[in-house]
C-alpha cells in the first residue's frame, strides 16, 4: 500500500480525500465512490471526541481522542466498521499511530516531513483500507505530546 499527502490530498492506493463547501471532507476510493464523509471546520483538525461519520451503509461513530488532553496517548481513538472494532493507537517513538482491526495489527502510519508513510502493511480488505484512510486523514499520526503543545502555547503569549 502507498500512501502520501500532497496539499490536503491524501492517496491510500488510489483513494482520495477532498474538502467540500459544506464544511465536510468526502473520502473515495479508487473507483471515485464515496466511502465516508465527516465534518470539518476549514483550517483546523479534525474535532476530539466523538464525531459522526458518515458511511453508505448508515453511520459510524469516531472517537478522536479526549478533548483538551496532552499526552499523546490520550488522543487514541477508535471505530466500528462493519462490525470490526478498529483502534487508533499513537506511539511515542517518531510518532507513529498504530491502526489494529479487533487487537491485531493492520498498519502503521508515520508521519515523517513531506506526508504520511505506511510502515507496516496487513491490509485485508476495503473496510481495512477505509479504517487504515479514516486513520490518515481524520485521526492523523504525528500529533504533539505534552511538551510541545506546552511550548507551542508559550510562543504565542
Amino acid at each position: 500500500m502507498t500512501t502520501s499527502t500532497t496539499h490536503g490530498v491524501v492517496s491510500v492506493r488510489g483513494w482520495s480525500v477532498t474538502a467540500v463547501p459544506e464544511g465536510r471532507c468526502v473520502l473515495r476510493d479508487e473507483a471515485g465512490r464515496v466511502r465516508a464523509s465527516y465534518p470539518v471546520v476549514p483550517g483546523r483538525p479534525l474535532a476530539m471526541g466523538e464525531v459522526a461519520v458518515s458511511l453508505p451503509q448508515g453511520e459510524a461513530v469516531l472517537f478522536n481522542g479526549r478533548p483538551g488532553a496532552a499526552r499523546r496517548s490520550s488522543h487514541d481513538g477508535h471505530v466500528t466498521l462493519d462490525g470490526r472494532r478498529y483502534t487508533y493507537r499513537h506511539r511515542w517513538w517518531r510518532r507513529p499511530l498504530e491502526v489494529r482491526r479487533d487487537g491485531v495489527l493492520v498498519a502503521v502510519l508515520r508521519a515523517p516531513r513531506g506526508g504520511v508513510r505506511v510502515v507496516h502493511d496487513a491490509v485485508a480488505d476495503d473496510t481495512d483500507r477505509l479504517a487504515v484512510a479514516l486513520g490518515e486523514v481524520a485521526v492523523r499520526p504525528g500529533r504533539e505530546g505534552a511538551i510541545s503543545t506546552l511550548l507551542d502555547g508559550l510562543s504565542g503569549l
